[in-house]
This record gives C-alpha cells, sequence and structure tokens, in this order.
C-alpha cells in the first residue's frame, strides 16, 4: 500500500483514508506503515459477531472479510481509536484527536450492539448436521444459503 501511495505523490499528511476490497482489507491496512492517516474508513464482514476475532487469510484470492473485532485490534496497535461503526464499516481516527471527539464509550459492544445480526443461531446434531434457525441467507444479498447435505434449515427452533 505504500508503494502505490508513493507513487501516486499521495501528500505526507492524509486526511482520510477508505479500504473497501472485500475481504483483503485487514493486510492492506497493515500494510501501511509509512503514512498515518487521520480518519481511517475500513469494511469488516458484518456476519461475524463482535467477540470473534477473524482475519481473512493472507492470500488476494480469499474473500472472507475480517471480523470487527480483529480491525480494532488492529488499530489499536496502529495507535487509532475507534469512533463509529456503520452496517458494513469501521470508522477509527488517531489517538491523539480521539478525546476532541467527546466520545464516552467506543466500545465495540456499544457502538455495534449485538441485535444487528439478526436472530440468526446454530447448532451441531449427534448425526454430524450443522442446523441453522433464524436466518437462513446471506445478509448482503437476501440469497438464501440453499440446500447443502449436512445442513438443516429452520425458520422456528
Amino acid at each position: 500500500m505504500d508503494s502505490i501511495l508513493h507513487d501516486n505523490q499521495a501528500p505526507a499528511q492524509i486526511d482520510v483514508l477508505s479500504i473497501d476490497i472485500d475481504g483483503y482489507d485487514y493486510h492492506v491496512w497493515d500494510a501501511v506503515q509509512d503514512y498515518r492517516p487521520r480518519i481511517v474508513i475500513i469494511e469488516y464482514n458484518p456476519s461475524i459477531p463482535n467477540d470473534i476475532i477473524a482475519i481473512n487469510p493472507h492470500r488476494e484470492d480469499i474473500f472472507t472479510g475480517s471480523s470487527a473485532a480483529a480491525l480494532v485490534e488492529l488499530g489499536r496497535k496502529k495507535g487509532y481509536s475507534l469512533i463509529a461503526v456503520t452496517q458494513t464499516n469501521l470508522l477509527f481516527v488517531v489517538n491523539e484527536e480521539y478525546d476532541k471527539l467527546e466520545i464516552w464509550d467506543n466500545e465495540l459492544s456499544v457502538l455495534r450492539p449485538m441485535e444487528r445480526l439478526g436472530d440468526g443461531k446454530y447448532f451441531q446434531t449427534y448425526d454430524k448436521r450443522i442446523v441453522f434457525t433464524g436466518h437462513n441467507s446471506f445478509i448482503w444479498a437476501g440469497e438464501p444459503f440453499g440446500d447443502r447435505e449436512n445442513t438443516y434449515y429452520f425458520s422456528n427452533v
């Protein structure tokens, strides 16, 4: 990422960096070493619960996305504070600017309540199947999961 910014004569001080590339976002932000944007907007996988650290594999051909928790952890390591959460993006500000915003609680659980994920749950059966309840479709496309040999779908359990 740094080489792209250098090659395109990016200013030394970038105000806003937005990363939205459907999966590899974590690794792109992690690779930004020579620049320290004041604000970073980065896409996360909204289907992953807040308490799971999941990082898209370090491969450009896999598009699982990373969890909000993983990106919050990366932001902290890089000197950023979480300031807002949208349905698919996290917004961070450099720590030096955080107090100016007067955000009293920026915990992920406060800025992204779990009810945003809907009522989907799963459980395993003794015959080695996975049972989904509630949500039975992809949240970003509305398409059903489809029939799978070892998967059951129930609307109410």
